[in-house]
């Protein structure tokens, strides 16, 4: 009789051990199956900002006339080095309500600001950012750019990176002067400047 009891206790033993393992293996293979999606937003900064660039668009409300119901690409413009490389492939093409989302690299300040909806300026252009602020000259082109003062100096939103995380600070007056609407729930998520 106790060699039946030992038996059945390590077999009970054994069978805790596999359920246990078990139990870790599904809780491995669950993170792992989450993971990719975090991890696709903390591969690199500019993936993430890419992703960013898109979402605050979603939250931003143009005038009528300047983006028409699938009739108008809804174009992301970027000003100076070229800091995304091939991470706005993640974006580029993606439909936004009815529009689809196109990419300008390298633009000038001349005509060809007129198809921009939105306007990456890139930290290079910190030296010219009087010139260009004051030519975009309250038109509905919503500004952005990780210079740390850019939102302070008349851009409309500044993104950051902290800890992993990419912060927000938005000029609201600057967004107000082209009519420019800004989402709430944008706002609710930034540091707004007024």
């Amino acid at each position: 009789m106790n060699n039946k009891h030992t038996k059945s206790n390590t077999l009970l033993f054994f069978i805790r051990w596999l359920i246990n393992l078990l139990k870790i293996t599904s809780v491995t293979v669950l993170t792992l199956a989450v993971i990719p999606s975090y991890a696709d937003y903390s591969q690199t900064e500019y993936q993430l900002k890419a992703r960013f660039l898109y979402n605050i668009a979603k939250m931003v409300r143009w005038p009528q006339d300047e983006l028409k119901d699938g009739k108008t690409a809804l174009t992301f413009c970027f000003l100076g080095k070229d800091v995304f490389g091939t991470n706005l492939n993640s974006i580029k093409n993606k439909k936004f309500n009815k529009n689809t989302v196109t990419i300008k690299r390298n633009i000038g300040l001349g005509n060809s600001l007129k198809s921009c909806h939105m306007l990456f300026v890139s930290a290079s252009e910190r030296a010219r950012l009087p010139n260009i602020i004051s030519t975009l000259n309250n038109r509905p082109i919503l500004t952005v750019s990780d210079m740390n003062d850019f939102s302070q100096k008349g851009g409309m939103v500044t993104l950051t990176k902290k800890a992993k995380k990419v912060k927000m600070v938005v000029n609201l007056q600057a967004t107000r002067d082209t009519s420019l609407d800004i989402s709430s729930r944008l706002l609710s998520v930034a540091k707004v400047l007024k």
